[in-house]
């Protein structure tokens, strides 16, 4: 059972812990582009992490680790492995790995086995590409978030924004996911792309199922929450370089619209209050 904190407009999810840091610091097999002395480091040492993860899940907590580098990856499924050999019955979805931007196949194939969920969040590449390029090469950024191949071999995924360091907006993500084009060195691994619909499958009830949240959440469907936007042009077919910079012209929350251009902020405050 997990242990939630909060209402259905804000709730305590679990645990995020920290395992290395951004392209600066991620912690690689090998050396950075940028620095043939210099491999990355980790915040944790691997056994004081086990401890904790271990006694968070005991209590019901859920634990979304940061992770970006594959020594990070790696490192993290040892620890989650060893947690879950102590405590087999933790259900699928208590652990968690945020971002995972480098994963081999040996380890996407270990997280998929052991039932951690992959978050990824495809902004990150447009806005972080050059950056990434610089400190750890050409041929590591094009691997960065291989979604296409994370789906293909079976793994449980979600995305979402990672704002304010990735773009708040949910079509940007859409866009990254379908593009992988970055800010300032062009289209990066386009082989992990996926469609559109796929994205937002993703966004939307891939978050639900991460949540635990499906049988009320992430679909358009009689007995779920009716939450949802609506844009002038279709998301999903019109010209793929549209899609990132439309924005909602209407939206529900709850089965009750909150947003239109007639709306005043203060007419929206009582519909939300509703749900509490």
């Amino acid at each position: 059972m997990f242990l939630i904190i909060g209402d259905d407009h804000l709730r305590t999810w679990g645990l995020k812990l920290v395992l290395d840091g951004g392209p600066e610091t991620g912690a690689l097999e090998q050396p950075y582009a940028s620095d043939p002395s210099f491999c990355g480091q980790l915040n944790w040492d691997p056994n004081d992490l086990g401890q904790l993860v271990l006694a968070a899940v005991e209590r019901g907590w859920r634990i979304g680790t940061h992770a970006i580098g594959d020594r990070t990856v790696r490192t993290l499924l040892d620890v989650y492995e060893r947690v879950l050999a102590a405590r087999p019955t933790v259900p699928p979805g208590t652990l968690v790995i945020e971002h995972a931007f480098l994963a081999d196949r040996e380890e996407r194939a270990r997280a998929i086995r052991l039932g951690v969920w992959i978050t990824i969040q495809p902004a990150l590449l447009y806005s972080l590409g050059s950056i990434l390029q610089r400190l750890w090469g050409a041929e590591r950024t094009a691997r960065i978030m291989p979604v296409r191949a994370w789906l293909d071999e079976g793994a449980s995924l979600s995305a979402g924004t990672d704002y304010p360091i990735g773009s708040y907006s949910p079509l940007e993500t859409l866009w990254s996911l379908a593009t992988r084009q970055t800010e300032s060195v062009g289209t990066q691994g386009i082989e992990y792309a996926v469609d559109r619909l796929t994205a937002a499958w993703l966004a939307t009830a891939g978050t639900a199922q991460l949540l635990g949240e499906s049988d009320r959440l992430g679909q358009i469907r009689p007995g779920k929450y009716a939450d949802l936007v609506a844009y002038a042009e279709d998301p999903l077919t019109c010209a793929i370089d549209r899609t990132r910079d439309l924005r909602p012209t209407f939206t529900v929350v709850e089965g009750q619209p909150i947003y239109s251009a007639s709306l005043e902020i203060s007419d929206r405050w009582p519909v939300l209050q509703r749900r509490r």
